[in-house]
């Protein structure tokens, strides 16, 4: 009979534990596996690049030509680009001449449309080169000032037929204008002033061909001068000495600077009367300080009906002969040819240097005031080919004005100086 073993169970429990703790960690490890498997990882994250960042100087150029056109007083008008692409470009030559380049940006104003000349519209150059009788000037504000009086016909200037060369002269010089340049154009006589526009205009094609329109009956004959219709009074009519009695040139150079010329060229005569519109008493007491009384009156008075006649009867003979009548500027220069003995008749004036201050202060107050500075003035003053320059006081009143304004001064004598100049034959 045999003999039965004795069981272990400590040892049995310790085994089944072992098994116990190596099960669960083998479906631990298992289950691990099989989740890292099935479930991918999460991805990296990355941050995005940086937005491509506008360089300064690009946005400043925006910004300025933005509000360079807010300061444009010029409206402004889009420019349209087509795609280079599309376009067959010629063969371009590289001889390309100089051009200013001071650019305006085209669009519509006044009476015309600045892109006429340029078959839609664009940039454009709005300063422009001058020619005026010899002086050479440049100006984005040009203004042209012409004398109207009977000054500028008499015969040793050569009368009308020169006179129609100066307004030809002037068609030529707003012909030339580039279209982004603004223009006016007036006329003088005494205290009428007759100006193609209340204010400047553009040079398009329009306006130039509706000024060589305008400018045509402007002393055409002889019935003619003198009648000019004004149309432009000065704005400013309190400035020292003068006033609101400007008259003449004086008064055409105010209207200019107060429309903002830039560049001012005038043509005149002489340095003419500018009276100080003294009335009444007050003229008499003036007569009596120059020692000016009825005796004198008289005297002066019967020369002038004698002068008067004698002009007449010249003139029926020019007619008769179909030559030009004799302009005279003032029947006091006959009184002189023929009874040079009689005393002139005197007038109140302002004299040079009280002009001279008014101009300043017309400056002043328009341009300065506003932190511009002032335009320049050229003068050509037409002289007649007989006159001696260095006995006329109207030489060195307007050499001294050009000078002290930054401007040119040259002058002409007779038609034949002004065919020279406008490079006409002899």
């Amino acid at each position: 009979m045999s003999k039965k073993r004795k069981v272990n169970l400590p040892l049995i429990e310790v085994i089944a534990i072992s098994l116990i703790v190596h099960l669960v960690a083998i479906i631990g490890l298992g289950g691990y596996t099989i989740y890292t498997a099935l479930v991918p990882e999460d991805p990296d994250m990355e941050a995005p690049p940086p937005p491509e960042r506008i360089e300064p100087n690009k946005l400043q150029q925006q910004v300025r030509i933005q509000q360079q056109q807010k300061r444009s007083s010029r409206p402004v008008q889009k420019i349209s680009v087509t795609n280079a692409s599309s376009v067959n470009l010629p063969d371009l030559s590289v001889d390309m001449p100089t051009v200013n380049t001071t650019v305006a940006v085209g669009g519509n104003y006044g009476a015309g449309r600045l892109d006429d000349d340029f078959g839609g519209g664009g940039i454009d150059f709005s300063k422009s080169a001058v020619d005026f009788f010899g002086i050479k000037s440049t100006g984005e504000r040009v203004t042209f000032i012409v004398d109207a009086s009977k000054y500028m016909l008499e015969d040793k200037k050569g009368g009308l037929p020169a006179y129609n060369i100066i307004k030809e002269e002037i068609s030529n010089m707003v012909d030339k204008l580039s279209s982004g340049t603004l223009f006016n154009v007036m006329f003088y006589d005494g205290g009428k002033l007759q100006a193609y526009s209340t204010k400047l205009l553009p040079a398009t094609r329009q306006n130039k061909e509706l000024f060589k329109e305008w400018i045509k009956p402007i002393n055409k004959d002889i019935g003619s001068v003198g009648k000019l219709s004004t149309n432009l009074s000065i704005e400013n009519k309190d400035i020292q000495p003068m006033t609101d009695k400007a008259s003449n040139w004086v008064k055409a150079l105010q209207v200019a600077m107060e429309q903002g010329s830039d560049t001012i060229n005038i043509i005149v005569a002489a340095w003419q009367f500018h009276g100080r519109g003294l009335q009444g008493e007050e003229l008499e007491r003036w007569y009596r300080s120059v020692d000016w009384g009825e005796e004198q009156q008289k005297a002066w008075d019967d020369s002038v009906k004698k002068a008067e006649a004698w002009l007449k009867a010249e003139n029926e003979k020019r007619r008769k002969a179909s030559k030009p009548e004799r302009v005279v500027t003032w029947i006091g220069s006959i009184v002189a040819e023929l009874f040079p003995k009689v005393r002139r008749k005197p007038a109140p004036s302002f004299d040079v240097d009280e002009v001279d201050k008014f101009i300043s202060n017309v400056q002043r107050q328009l341009y300065r005031g506003r932190d511009e500075r002032p335009p320049p003035i050229n003068v050509v003053l037409f002289l007649g080919s007989d006159e001696n320059e260095s006995k006329n006081s109207s030489v060195k009143a307007f050499e001294d004005l050009a000078k002290s304004n930054r401007g040119k001064f040259s002058i002409l004598k007779g038609m034949q100086a002004l065919k020279n100049v406008t490079g006409r034959s002899s």
